[in-house]
């Protein structure tokens, strides 16, 4: 895909470093260090803004359904709404016919911002106040249409049909911080909010102090060509800004050279090397069953390969988890959480979808450890409930009783024990053979059923009531660890000789090339003889074999004869038609056969 569009261009990073002195903290390590963070925070401050025409806080677009225009709603309504009144959508547009459009609008404009809110955690709705343009010849082509100010707003449905809704502003009106970036970057504007808010007394919440807000922009963006403002007022779901962390990634560059797991990730070696040696060895790291079991916190089921990534955390080690869906990574993060929450330690959890974020929770919720996390998306919308919950899981906590679990514990870890030793002995080599059990009952999975003519009779049945019992426990046992049910497979896997784990790398490698790139070649190398030939494709790789034995004998044919007898009479007489001969009258019996001479691989049909 195209576009005409240019590339975003900021203020490279190193412009900055350079004309400021660089502070004491950084003074201390080298210049490689230096210049590889700088690098590195100079691509995550360009994936993290966005000042092209795709971003509506620069360039608004008035949509189908997904934009509301209050410009000229009911001016009695609009002021209402500005003091942060809840008002109907019929009282913006009294007017039942224009009302009818309008309200598919707000129904889109809600439905998108529930699905912003429930898929990313962020709140999108906003009323845009003032639309700014100027000369963007600096940028490209598309018009800038940049709202001046911003403040969230909430639409609530007044029933199930959505044939009305209350639509609230909250929070307070703020000067699109985006716009400010740019007019920065582009235009060197130095703009200040705080000098904005002490014009208008703090807060803009009627039609006056819209004006005055327009007026302190255009004053402040008087060196950029061709600036104005349209006091209009939209309502629509705007671009989620990162603008915050673009400004930590600008002021606080010297933290990040001191960093050494900010410089590791922008590749320095020393750095890595330093967090190496600070992290715990390979050695340091307890195994699954050497852990033992009063310290461990596991409130889920953990295989080992998840238990051994909690160790790793708790070791304090630096780790990445990867793993397709599925796999159990929002359950391992919910056991760490815990094992972490025990250890009296403090959590951050991020994730740029709130499902991800909800799976966790409910894990937690359904091990009655809900009161021990704070949803900072959900549950900090104000003061009250903020205090509300930290209030309800300080209480909660020490409302619980301690809970007596060593002879629980000892059960545990014997029973561990048990199944640790099972394995050992699976796995032990047995002498003189130097195969273990494991490997045993492996290859006996390739044999085919067997049958024997083993029979226990007479004496052999004549056991005691209490012998019998003892083989009956026995028998059972042999019976739940699989000894019966070990049955043949017709699976084309079944006689395989990929009995270890390099086997099956190297049997998967092979696998590999051959579906990614011999098999493709060999297509497309069959594909244009086909083509040279004359020949239609056959549809499957299959039914290529037919076309391939017929090139062979082709080939067979063409190795046997010289150039010279495709000019003689002999392969047409052998390809043409026999036709039936009238007998002499009086002929009887069957005439003898006349032989035909054929070339190995030349085969001629015979009419």
């Amino acid at each position: 895909m195209t576009t005409d569009e240019p590339s975003v261009e900021l203020e490279p990073l190193s412009e900055l470093v350079e004309e400021a002195e660089l502070p004491g903290a950084v003074e201390g390590f080298s210049k490689r260090r230096v210049e590889l963070v700088q690098a590195a925070a100079e691509e995550w401050r360009r994936a993290l803004v966005d000042l092209g025409g795709r971003n509506n806080l620069l360039s608004y677009r008035d949509l189908r359904a997904g934009t509301l225009d209050l410009t000229d709603a009911d001016p009695k309504a609009v002021f209402a709404l500005l003091q942060s009144k809840a008002v109907k959508i019929a009282a913006l547009f009294p007017d039942s016919e224009a009302r009818a459009g309008q309200l598919k609008r707000v129904r889109t404009i809600h439905n998108k911002a529930r699905e912003n809110e429930e898929e990313r955690g962020v709140l999108t709705l906003s009323l845009g106040c003032g639309l700014a343009t100027w000369d963007n010849t600096k940028r490209g082509t598309w018009t800038p249409a940049a709202p001046v100010l911003l403040r969230q707003a909430s639409l609530r449905s007044l029933g199930a049909a959505q044939d009305e809704f209350e639509l609230l502003l909250i929070d307070e009106m703020e000067v699109n911080p985006t716009l400010v970036h740019l007019l920065k970057v582009d235009f060197e504007c130095e703009l200040s909010p705080d000098e904005l808010l002490e014009r208008v007394e703090g807060v803009i919440d009627e039609p006056w102090e819209l004006e005055a807000a327009y007026d302190w922009m255009s004053e402040r963006a008087a060196r950029v060509p061709s600036f104005s403002i349209d006091p209009r007022l939209v309502l629509a779901n705007f671009a989620y800004a990162k603008l915050p962390m673009v400004n930590d990634i600008e002021n606080t560059f010297d933290e990040l050279v001191a960093h050494d797991l900010i410089a590791a990730i922008a590749g320095d070696h020393e750095a890595q090397e330093t967090i190496r040696n600070e992290g715990p060895g390979p050695d340091a790291v307890p195994s699954v069953d050497s852990t033992a079991v009063a310290d461990e916190f596991l409130v889920l089921d953990a295989d080992s390969s998840q238990n051994w990534a909690i160790n790793q955390a708790l070791g304090g080690g630096n780790l990445i988890i990867r793993g397709p869906p599925g796999t159990g990574k929002s359950q391992t993060i919910a056991n760490l959480i815990a094992s972490l929450v025990a250890r009296g330690k403090t959590i951050l959890f991020v994730a740029e979808k709130r499902a991800a974020i909800e799976a966790v929770l409910k894990r937690l919720d359904e091990r009655q450890l809900g009161n021990l996390l704070l949803d900072l998306h959900a549950g900090v919308s104000s003061k009250r409930l903020f205090a509300q919950r930290v209030g309800e899981g300080l209480l909660s906590n020490r409302s619980v009783a301690k809970v007596e679990r060593t002879a629980e514990q000892r059960k545990l870890e014997s029973q561990r024990e048990q199944l640790n030793d099972y394995v050992r002995v699976v796995h032990e080599e047995r002498q003189p053979w130097g195969l273990s059990v494991y490997d045993i009952r492996t290859e006996l999975i390739g044999l085919r059923d067997q049958e024997n003519d083993f029979r226990l009779e007479g004496d052999a049945l004549a056991i005691s009531e209490e012998r019998f019992q003892e083989v009956e426990t026995s028998l059972r046992e042999y019976a739940r660890l699989g000894g019966l049910t070990l049955q043949g497979s017709d699976s084309p896997w079944r006689n395989a000789l990929v009995t270890s784990a390099e086997q099956v790398k190297r049997a998967f490698a092979a696998v590999d090339e051959l579906s990614r790139h011999t098999l493709p070649t060999t297509l497309q190398v069959l594909q244009r003889a086909a083509q040279e030939v004359g020949l239609s494709e056959p549809p499957t790789a299959a039914a290529w074999s037919e076309t391939v034995e017929l090139w062979q004998r082709i080939q067979e044919t063409l190795d046997l004869y010289q150039p010279g007898v495709y000019g003689t009479g002999f392969l047409r007489s052998a390809r043409a038609p026999t036709q039936p001969r009238k007998e002499p009258s009086g002929a009887s019996g069957p005439r003898p056969s006349r032989a035909t001479t054929r070339a190995p691989g030349a085969h001629f049909a015979d009419s």
